[in-house]
C-alpha cells in the first residue's frame, strides 16, 4: 500500500493530470457518471479493496482519492510514519467521528503537491499501535 501511497502522490503532484487519468493509473474505472460525479474505480493493487476519484468542482482534474485497504488490520499508522515521517493530527469533523491523522510527504511538482490524510483505528497504545481504515490523498496547490 505504501507504494500505491506514493506513486499516487506523484500522479497529483504532476502539474497537468486528468481525473481519469488518475483513475486509469489505479485499475479500471468502473463507473463514470460525467463530471459531477466521482469516478468509481476497481483497483489493480491486491492491497486496495476499493477507489474513488473526486473531481475539482467544473473540472476534469482530481481534487483527491479515496482508498480502502482490501485488509485494515495491514496497513499501521507506523508504516506510514516510515515511509512518509511525522503526522498531524486532525480535528474530528464531528464527535463519534474516526481519528484522522495528516501526513505531507514532500512530493511535489511544479505547481502542486500532496497531502496524505489517514483515518486510523487507535491499537491498545492509542495512535502509536494504531491501524488505517481508509486514506484520502489530496491533490493540493504548491504555495512556495
Amino acid at each position: 500500500m505504501i507504494e500505491v501511497l506514493r506513486a499516487l502522490c506523484e500522479e497529483l503532484s504532476r502539474s497537468a493530470v486528468s481525473a481519469r487519468e488518475v483513475a486509469n493509473s489505479l485499475g479500471t474505472i468502473a463507473e463514470d457518471r460525467g463530471e459531477v460525479s466521482p469516478l468509481v474505480v476497481a483497483p489493480r493493487s491486491p492491497e486496495v479493496a476499493g477507489a474513488t476519484v473526486v473531481r475539482q468542482a467544473g473540472t476534469d482534474e482530481p481534487a483527491y482519492v479515496e482508498l480502502t485497504p482490501s485488509d485494515p488490520n495491514a496497513l499501521s499508522i507506523q508504516a506510514l510514519v516510515s515511509a512518509f515521517g511525522e503526522y498531524t493530527r486532525l480535528p474530528r469533523p464531528r464527535p463519534g467521528a474516526p481519528a484522522r491523522v495528516a501526513f505531507y510527504p514532500g512530493i511535489s511538482g511544479p505547481t502542486h503537491t500532496c497531502a496524505i490524510i489517514a483515518e486510523v483505528v487507535p491499537g491498545r497504545r492509542g495512535l502509536d499501535d494504531a491501524t488505517v481504515s481508509a486514506v484520502l490523498v489530496r491533490r493540493d496547490v504548491k504555495l512556495d
